[in-house]
């Protein structure tokens, strides 16, 4: 196989290995947040914990709900999961006014669910956050390294491997463009030049050389030096190099 083919075919296999690890977190954090949530007795959560867990227990309800939104803002799990998280939080909120629950013990599922949330789902990385129709085009555009060249054409063919794997697997809307955006991410981590780093771009168009006519004339003298410039020496340091990014 080509190349370019190999790297279509890895582009379709890692993309559903992406969303199957994630699905498989998702699905095991939701058996473990349900049970969870089904008790009416979850105080047993401060039976040997750390100091990290119990600094959590002391806060108030409001301000669990605000750690609980950033744990699950800044880590890669499906927002279908999200979702479904502050959904039945908002039962159990109901539970609370109508006396089923007490405060104590929603206060502390919220911090089981916080802990739950930290260890099942690691942490988003560079450009997993940004919109699919921005990491779109900066894979399109950007320069990548030295060795890994790819035409335009190529490029869109290892985006459109990707849209087609999840368009073709039963997922919510939302998720399918979430795992897109995780695929694409992770293609631009692989392939973009570093700042500094020696890059691959594509050619420039050259020009022949303007012909000499044939009454051009050299100049009889050279303009005169500026005696106020600096003069280079051999231990001047280089030139800043001009590779893109």
């Amino acid at each position: 196989m080509r190349e370019q083919e190999l790297a279509v075919q890895r582009a379709r296999e890692e993309a559903r290995a992406i969303a199957a690890e994630q699905l498989s977190s998702s699905t095991k954090a939701r058996e473990e947040r349900r049970a969870v949530q089904a008790t009416n007795n979850a105080r047993s959560v401060a039976v040997g914990l750390d100091d990290e867990t119990r600094a959590l227990l002391t806060r108030t309800r409001g301000q669990l709900e605000v750690t609980l939104r950033r744990v699950l803002e800044g880590r890669r799990i499906p927002p279908s999961e999200i979702e479904d998280v502050w959904r039945t939080h908002e039962a159990r909120v109901a539970a609370l006014a109508a006396g089923e629950l007490d405060e104590v013990e929603l206060r502390e599922q919220l911090v089981s669910l916080i802990q739950l949330y930290r260890r099942s789902f690691e942490l988003n990385r560079p450009g997993d956050e940004l919109p699919l129709a921005q990491l779109d085009a900066t894979f399109m555009s950007m320069p990548t390294k030295t060795g890994h060249a790819l035409a335009e054409g190529e490029r869109r063919e290892l985006l459109t491997a990707i849209y087609e794997t999840y368009d073709a697997q039963d997922l919510s809307a939302i998720d399918r463009n979430y795992f897109k955006r995780l695929a694409v991410a992770k293609l631009i981590r692989e392939h973009e030049a570093a700042p500094g780093e020696q890059v691959d771009l594509p050619d420039a168009p050259t020009q022949p050389p303007e012909p000499k006519r044939p009454d051009q004339q050299l100049p009889d003298t050279l303009p005169a030096a500026d005696d106020d410039a600096p003069e280079l020496t051999g231990g001047q340091a280089p030139l800043p190099s001009l590779d893109g990014m």
